[in-house]
């Protein structure tokens, strides 16, 4: 399983950051409305970098889509507009790209998006409370192509040396892959 480390901290700031774009914009983020643009701002972004995610979060199925727990339990609490931190400017110019192509649907049409995507069916089939794992996500926003190109890099390009057990140094070796197929 590949580590995968958050470019924001936590999942409160991005939280944050959608809440306050959509007041200045003047639309009203419902608490669906945000699971929703969590989920797809989340999702979206490995196809900007595969390699980290966007925040540190558990995305959870339930009845109504994805649900981020610790947003979910807090959003009728606190203002979450208020205890955000900064958002690095990469970031910011990622969620305001994001916020561009999501922010004139509705709360439905948001849920329409995540469960109309081919994947969705197959996070279906786990009971519901369970967890989104990652690479489902990431199966539902990116390409195959773009998943194999990254784990075929992965796989062939290792600068690690090998050793035998009597002392010889030795190649690294997989079976169906040789240095021809680089």
């Amino acid at each position: 399983m590949k580590i995968r480390l958050p470019k924001v901290r936590t999942s409160l700031d991005i939280a944050s950051w959608l809440i306050i774009r959509g007041q200045s914009a003047g639309k009203e983020i419902t608490h669906r409305k945000l699971q929703y643009l969590m989920y797809l701002v989340f999702g979206d972004y490995f196809n900007v970098d595969l390699h980290s995610k966007l925040f540190p979060s558990t995305f959870v199925l339930s009845k109504i889509g994805p649900l981020e727990p610790n947003i979910y339990h807090l959003y009728k609490k606190i203002n979450l507009g208020e205890i955000g931190n900064p958002i690095p400017e990469k970031i910011e110019n990622y969620l305001l790209k994001v916020w561009g192509k999501y922010e004139i649907y509705e709360t439905d049409s948001l849920k329409k998006i995540i469960i109309d995507n081919s994947v969705w069916k197959e996070i279906l089939l786990n009971p519901i409370g369970s967890e989104i794992s990652e690479n489902l996500i990431i199966k539902s926003f990116v390409s195959y192509s773009d998943i194999k190109k990254i784990e075929y890099s992965n796989i062939v390009n290792d600068d690690r040396e090998y050793w035998t057990l009597s002392g010889k140094k030795a190649e690294r070796w997989i079976p169906g892959l040789s240095k021809k197929n680089k």
